[in-house]
């Protein structure tokens, strides 16, 4: 592999006020918020990618069930566009994100807190020639503890369409206009042959930290061919915010009439200047 470096989400203290409610990436917020374009990023004109099936565990370090500790991903050449910075959530924890470089070869190697069980999301980012952040669209893996033990890609129902995906991402703006942003929505269509029932959950980062509100669809169940929204906005109080990258995750779960149940974990973003 080529040389990488790796981050670990410790310390942005102007961006957060605490350290569980404004949670972000170090050199993803700071890159942000400063609209400068890191020195080294490969321009491309195509958004960045992640191949899940080029992402693998390294072996003999996952803790058993309960017992969190720290588990190392490694990506093959190719594996991820290079010159990109990949970050990487576990969904099952409240602990921020860590971030690394993707070497020359689209090789990298990072580490998470995580235990047999968790589910971790990957997401590489890239500046574009015209300074604007490219972002690949989420992918996510289950760490097996085994034996053996292993980093599984997690699919989710293909007949459950989300437009426009897993994330809403509500840009940058400064604080006077936070009031007046659009809520982001994402449309739930059902293209299965059953109906799927529907339950919408929680936070991974709850209670007043959470930072947004979801207003979910009323219908707890989905008939084929039918379609529901998803609403999210930010929920900030504008006069007390400093500068910040605010994210948190937001789940619901899906349950194809006498199948097993689905988790589907939906990214909320936004930038305050």
């Amino acid at each position: 592999m080529s040389s990488r470096t790796q981050t670990t989400i410790s310390s942005l203290e102007p961006l957060r006020a605490t350290r569980s409610r404004w949670f972000g990436a170090v050199l993803w917020g700071a890159l942000l918020l400063s609209g400068c374009k890191p020195e080294g990023a490969t321009p491309l004109p195509e958004p960045p990618s992640v191949d899940p099936g080029e992402v693998q565990l390294a072996m003999g370090e996952v803790t058993p069930l309960g017992f969190e500790s720290p588990v190392t991903i490694v990506g093959a050449p190719g594996s991820v566009t290079a010159g990109s910075t990949l970050f990487v959530t576990n969904l099952d924890s409240k602990s921020l994100p860590t971030a690394a470089s993707v070497g020359s070869d689209g090789s990298f190697e990072l580490t998470v807190e995580a235990y047999a069980g968790d589910e971790v999301r990957l997401q590489a980012v890239l500046w574009d020639t015209d300074a604007t952040l490219l972002r690949s669209p989420p992918v996510d893996f289950r760490v097996e503890g085994g034996p053996p033990q292993a980093l599984l890609h997690v699919t989710r129902l293909p007949c459950l369409l989300l437009e426009p995906g897993l994330e809403i991402d509500f840009g940058t703006h400064s604080r006077a206009a936070l009031s007046n942003l659009t809520p982001g929505e994402i449309r739930l269509r059902n293209d299965c042959p059953q109906a799927l029932d529907l339950s919408f959950d929680s936070f991974r980062i709850g209670g007043s930290e959470a930072s947004f509100s979801v207003l979910p669809p009323t219908a707890t169940r989905l008939a084929p061919a039918a379609s529901v929204v998803l609403q999210a906005s930010p929920d900030l109080n504008p006069a007390a915010l400093t500068p910040a990258y605010l994210e948190n995750t937001y789940f619901f779960f899906v349950t194809p009439v006498g199948e097993p149940i689905t988790r589907y974990p939906i990214t909320l973003r936004v930038v305050v200047r």
